[in-house]
């Protein structure tokens, strides 16, 4: 019997989805071409073309490399990004055919050279073509697959898709194989995308209430993934109305439109509220501190989902810097999680090497010019144990913030208007992110001791408000003795008919090193604009009794 990951009995509507559009049955034709290798032995045979999908016949760009060597190798798959295609994975082809594998990636359903319109990692027509197409690669005798060892890996969009290997595990090939996939390995991607996308600052009731889009995001990654600009040919009309409603209107979960992102979003497309997790399918997760769109809750909700199930579940986590804006993503660290992933293929799929730990491994964030070290890779039994204390810092008096439209105090630190920031220098590190006065709450401590931050702080305070709906955002900066200004870690919490309240804002986390010299930088807003939408009801706030608790640990 399968069990279900969140506890509590909620009811989504219908699936929302678009199927059997410009499948490109008529216009290419199906099958893989493989091209003999002309270099050394272990160079693979590689074999492209287009598979069509047992779902509506769409028909899918795929390429796969066989290794030259042995007669049936374990099978994995590789999904590319939002907006990507199947060569967004090549370069992954000879460190796996290496590595005994056979590698599988394609363009998923409405980019680069698929057909068919993006349906965004839905669990009724990604899950299926991801099948379908597993199914038909085991089955060609030319590409050599152990159908009974199949792994699936991809990061962002490509990650939801290796969930999507997680809800069904076992499951039948056109000729009749019995498919059985091994491990799912998702990075950097969503566990529940309601949340993720409008977040209301509680990890484990991520819908009620509905909380701001992060903008910037949306926008950015409705822009990027078009085809066609301005048609988006590859979008489907649900899509592009949801988009044109999160645009114009507050968010809330009442309004039939509003209710059918929701239904499809939560119900059909995370991995959260879908049943899985009863056969133990080994799962490695790597998500990024400082990956502003998925941060490090959306694996921490399943980890936490996994062990609820089962204490001893077979499940690995690091955290690190990398992911989406603002994370760094240094070579050196995607090679180490790269690795990591090599190494839990080998074991789950082939038996080969020592079994992975099932732990929790943070690296320590370091500064833009500061090369990643595996040195700075901390483990832990739990996320919780990477702290081995707390600070707490109380802060008096009463400060007020207003919403003003027009304010921008939030752009310097908005995650992609960061990334064009720091490659043209086009605004100093020391310049303050509150332009407008009145609208940024702020607070400083001095840290007075070398330690890292390790974990989420918690920033507590009570509000007195005279709007009926507030997106409360708090910003915690390090400054330097220098005068720079990073920042460290932010949060979110929705805030709905409700004059007076004290919430704990839970912050993303970070593993970050504060030296004594240091004075941490707080700032509580109700505009962080343009990452996330603000409220579009006016307010004006009183903020007292601020408190903040810091997870902390001493040494590396």
């Amino acid at each position: 019997m399968l069990v279900a990951l969140f506890f509590a009995a909620t009811a989504f509507g219908p699936d929302t989805t678009s199927t059997g559009i410009n499948t490109g049955q008529g216009i290419v034709s199906p099958g893989l071409r493989c091209v003999p290798p002309a270099g050394p032995s272990n160079e693979p045979l590689t074999c492209s073309g287009y598979l069509a999908s047992a779902l509506d016949g769409t028909m899918l760009d795929a390429t796969v490399w066989v290794p030259r060597t042995g007669s049936a190798h374990p099978l994995v798959v590789g999904i590319h990004g939002w907006g990507g295609s199947k060569n967004s994975n090549a370069k992954y082809a000879r460190q796996l055919t290496d590595a005994g594998f056979t590698f599988l990636s394609y363009s998923t359903r409405g980019f680069c050279n698929s057909f068919g319109q993006t349906n965004l990692a839905d669990v009724n027509v990604e899950a299926a073509d991801l099948r379908s197409l597993i199914g038909q690669v085991a089955d060609e005798p030319r590409l050599h697959v152990d159908p009974s060892s199949v792994g699936v890996f991809g990061a962002s969009y490509g990650g939801a898709h290796a969930f999507l290997g997680a809800i069904r595990t076992t499951f039948t090939s056109p000729r009749g194989r019995t498919i059985t996939i091994r491990t799912v390995v998702p990075l950097a991607t969503w566990s529940e995308l309601t949340g993720a996308l409008r977040p209301n600052g509680r990890r484990e009731q991520p819908i009620e209430p509905a909380g701001g889009f992060k903008f910037s995001f949306t926008e950015g990654l409705y822009i990027g993934g078009c085809n066609d600009p301005p048609v988006c040919s590859n979008y489907p009309d649900y899509l592009k109305a949801w988009n044109a409603w999160l645009i114009a209107s507050e968010p809330n979960n009442i309004t039939p439109i509003d209710r059918q992102i929701v239904d499809g979003l939560s119900g059909y497309r995370s991995i959260y509220w879908q049943n899985v997790g009863a056969d133990r399918l080994p799962i490695f997760l790597a998500q990024g501190w400082t990956d502003d769109l998925f941060p490090a809750d959306e694996a921490l909700r399943m980890v936490e989902a996994l062990k609820s199930i089962d204490p001893n579940y077979p499940v690995a986590l690091y955290l690190g810097d990398i992911g989406h804006p603002r994370a760094r993503n240094k070579p050196e660290e995607v090679d180490f999680v790269i690795n990591r992933l090599l190494d839990w293929l080998r074991w789950y799929l082939k038996g080969e090497g020592a079994q992975p730990p099932l732990d929790v491994r943070a690296a320590i964030t370091r500064s833009k010019t500061s090369p990643f070290s595996p040195d700075d890779v901390i483990s832990a039994a739990t996320f919780d144990a990477l702290a081995t204390s707390t600070i707490n810092d109380s802060f008096s008096g009463t400060q007020t913030i207003t919403f003003e439209p027009a304010n921008t105090s939030g752009v310097i630190w908005d995650p992609l208007v960061m990334t064009g920031s720091e490659e043209l220098s086009y605004f100093p590190s020391d310049i303050p992110s509150d332009y407008v006065p009145g609208d940024v709450a702020v607070y400083e401590v001095p840290v007075g001791q070398n330690v890292l931050i390790a974990g989420k702080p918690r920033v507590t305070l009570s509000i007195s408000s005279t709007g009926v709906r507030e997106q409360i955002n708090v910003r915690l900066f390090a400054l330097k003795a220098d005068g720079s200004k990073s920042l460290i870690t932010r949060g979110t919490y929705t805030l709905e008919n409700a004059d007076s309240a004290t919430v704990t804002v839970s912050t993303y986390g970070n593993l970050w090193p504060l030296e004594s010299t240091d004075i941490l930088h707080l700032e509580i807003t109700n505009v962080d604009s343009p990452y996330i939408a603000p409220s579009k009801i006016p307010s004006v706030s009183a903020i007292s009794g601020v408190s903040m608790t810091l997870p902390i640990r001493q040494g590396r």
